[in-house]
Parts: structure tokens; C-alpha cells; sequence
């Protein structure tokens, strides 16, 4: 899993927002936790299977999930279908990406 090793810890702050990126790619993984963590009002997490995904939201409150959607374990739209079967979840904005056309 790529922790967020680049900013300071601001979860849990009220006006930090946390994003769960879930990219199986470390390349794109990296690049999107780099690009997010410029603005410290977000505290990013990132992690490369859809369990992975499941375990990191069932422990922390998540604001946004940006799913890869051809994950190597599990496509997007069933990690988004599971990650929202969670009740504390369902109202969690998801954005779907792919670099694959």
C-alpha cells in the first residue's frame, strides 16, 4: 500500500477531506497521490487491491473514492457496488478512471 509518506497526518481535522485513490498501477498510484497531496486541505490514501480498499474504508471515514476500473482483482464497478453496499458508504462520491482504452 502507498501511504501517504510525502504530507503530514490531517485526518480525523474537520475540514481535511480524506480520498481513497484505489489504483493497482504504483505509477499512476504515485502520480495521483502526488497531484492530490499538493493541497493540504486533503489527506490521501492509497491502496492497490479492491480489499484493500473495502478494509482501508471500513476503518476511517472516507469523502471520495477514485477507483481504477480495471483493477487486477476486481473491476471498478463491482468495487464501487461493494463499497457501497457498506451503509456508512453509500453516499460517498465515486470517480471511476481507466488509462486503458
Amino acid at each position: 500500500m502507498l501511504e501517504d509518506q510525502k504530507q503530514p497526518s490531517y485526518e480525523g481535522q474537520p475540514d481535511v477531506k480524506t480520498i481513497l485513490i484505489v489504483e493497482d498501477d504504483e505509477d499512476i498510484g504515485e502520480a495521483l497521490l502526488f497531484a492530490l497531496s499538493e493541497d493540504p486541505s486533503y489527506h490521501v490514501i492509497v491502496a492497490t487491491t479492491g480489499n484493500e480498499a473495502v478494509q482501508n474504508a471500513s476503518r476511517r471515514k472516507i469523502n471520495l473514492f477514485i477507483i481504477d476500473y480495471y483493477l487486477f482483482d476486481i473491476n471498478g464497478i463491482e468495487l464501487y457496488d461493494k463499497l457501497h453496499a457498506i451503509p456508512e458508504l453509500q453516499d460517498v462520491p465515486v470517480l471511476l478512471v481507466s488509462v486503458n482504452i
